[in-house]
């Protein structure tokens, strides 16, 4: 089969350049559809063609921008990347359809209610899919159900990810106080702690049935500063992916997700903790290790092309590259990884795009900050937490 060519809407740039690394790995022929004039994508090497539109310009318009864009490429599928460009597609599935194939997805009910951690938590209650006790409503007796809930408690927003804005609260008294001193009204749930590891699932669905899947865990070592959702290590647990397969066909769902997931030690059960409904950031590293690339996977589904069933995948470990240097430097020259579990392969793939970041804004100063001399220990207990507290 020759080359076909796709259209990505561009999100923010880690994914973006993640997901650019691992399509370019497939045969499809990749243009990119941006609403930004000063996308450093405009220079990868991995893109044939960048077309650019106005972000205040009226919806409507720029679905006829597509279609014009589509007509020049003779793309075929619509991938968007991230949870914004997800629910757009969804949202807009009728109107896009008209002139090429939006990537597979839930429909929009669904994709809400996977997005928000309150709507799932809900959800998997019903449906009696194990999951942390939750509290979806602060607004009506809520002193009253605390005083059913076992401490400590995690105070969570229903829209957040990647840890940000949760606290750890040890009693009854100091999660209202925190509640009534920071103003929270909606958007936000309290769940249980709980004690035990997290493991994330990784998984492609096809109206409600499963189509490929890799399972990982961080690798936190004491005191090597990394945050766990870095250093990687894909393994296997049929408890996960049994617990995943039922929420998920439930959901009906199509496409790809993230399922963060934590181990009760005391229930000794996996418990689903929310669902990302995009791409995720170690997407390459299930590329890199397991050898299944979901991005290319997704396309040929929605192509309705010839997709091999899975049978297995292999297990190891994955590190950015950026973090197997600063783990080596740190060390004294010497790592707890090699360098082939390292992304040394994505960095250098694309180095043009970097290279704009660099010298088009304050990118080096933040990236210093943020990779070489950011802390990534987890906080005290009591203030903000980092992904690894569930």
């Amino acid at each position: 089969m020759g080359k076909n060519s796709i259209l990505v809407l561009e999100g923010g740039y880690k994914l973006t350049s993640t997901l650019l690394f691992c399509i370019a790995q497939s045969e499809f022929e990749i243009h990119f559809l941006s609403r930004t004039d000063k996308s450093p994508f405009r220079y990868s090497r991995y893109v044939k063609s960048h077309h650019y539109f106005p972000q205040d310009q009226p919806v409507g318009d720029f679905i006829k921008f597509a279609e014009e864009v589509t007509k020049k490429t003779k793309a075929k599928v619509l991938l968007p990347i991230d949870a914004e460009g997800m629910r757009f597609s969804i949202q807009y599935r009728k109107e896009f359809s008209a002139f090429i194939k939006p990537a597979l997805t839930a429909d929009l009910e669904n994709y809400d209610t996977a997005s928000d951690k309150g709507r799932l938590a809900e959800f998997l209650i019903k449906e009696n899919i194990p999951c942390p006790e939750t509290i979806t409503d602060l607004q009506n007796g809520l002193s009253e159900r605390l005083d059913e809930f076992k401490f400590p408690v995690l105070l969570k927003p229903t829209d957040g990810d990647g840890g940000k804005r949760i606290t750890l609260h040890h009693s009854k008294e100091e999660v209202l106080s925190f509640i009534r001193e920071n103003k929270i009204k909606e958007k936000y749930i309290i769940q249980n702690f709980l004690h035990g590891y997290d493991i994330d699932c990784n998984v492609l669905y096809k109206d409600g049935k499963l189509q490929w899947y890799s399972i990982q865990k961080g690798i936190v070592a004491e005191n090597d500063g990394y945050k766990p959702s870095t250093a990687i290590e894909f393994v296997k647990d049929e408890r996960v992916i049994e617990v995943v397969d039922r929420m998920m066909r439930k959901l009906k769902w199509s496409g790809v997700a993230h399922i963060d997931l934590r181990f009760d030690e005391k229930d000794q059960k996996m418990k689903i903790i929310e669902i990302n409904t995009r791409f995720w950031l170690t997407i390459i590293g299930s590329l890199l290790v397991t050898k299944i690339n979901f991005a290319d996977l997704l396309i040929k589904l929605t192509l309705d092309l010839n997709v091999p069933k899975q049978n297995g995948y292999p297990t190891g470990r994955y590190i950015p590259f950026v973090d197997y240097l600063q783990d080596k430097f740190s060390s004294s020259g010497s790592s707890k990884f090699k360098f082939k579990e390292t992304t040394a392969r994505y960095v250098i793939g694309d180095l043009v795009p970097k290279i704009y970041l660099m010298v088009s804004n304050d990118f080096v100063r933040k990236w210093t900050l943020n990779n070489l001399f950011g802390s990534s220990q987890r906080k005290d207990e009591k203030g903000e937490l980092n992904p690894s507290i569930r």
